[in-house]
């Protein structure tokens, strides 16, 4: 959220709520990515291919998408 700031998150949480359509995909998107994470998880001991993808720009977006959502 320190990219965007509270009030980024703010309107990605409003607009999670109020927008149906944005809440199908949001949620598709992180559940997809949390399966990725899971797969890797459990085929990496040392959490390096997990660490990569938090990292990367789709990481990133799952973890924003995460966050202004009460996700994690």
């Amino acid at each position: 959220i320190n990219a965007i700031g509270r009030e980024g998150a703010d309107k990605i949480a409003h607009r999670y709520a109020a927008d149906a359509e944005f809440r199908v995909h949001a949620d598709r998107y992180m559940g997809e990515f949390e399966g990725l994470l899971d797969d890797a998880s459990a085929r990496d001991r040392d959490q390096i291919l997990v660490e990569t993808f938090l990292t990367s720009q789709t990481g990133r977006l799952y973890l924003l998408l995460a966050a202004a959502t009460g996700r994690l």
